[in-house]
């Protein structure tokens, strides 16, 4: 249960980070 709870975040964390760089490169390619 530890090492999932301290994979949790980082998971969440990714998830995140690939949302942003993809809106980002809409962002680039839309201008």
């Amino acid at each position: 249960m530890t090492r999932f709870n301290l994979l949790k975040p980082l998971l969440t964390a990714g998830v995140i980070g690939s949302a942003i760089a993809a809106i980002i490169i809409l962002i680039l390619e839309a201008i």
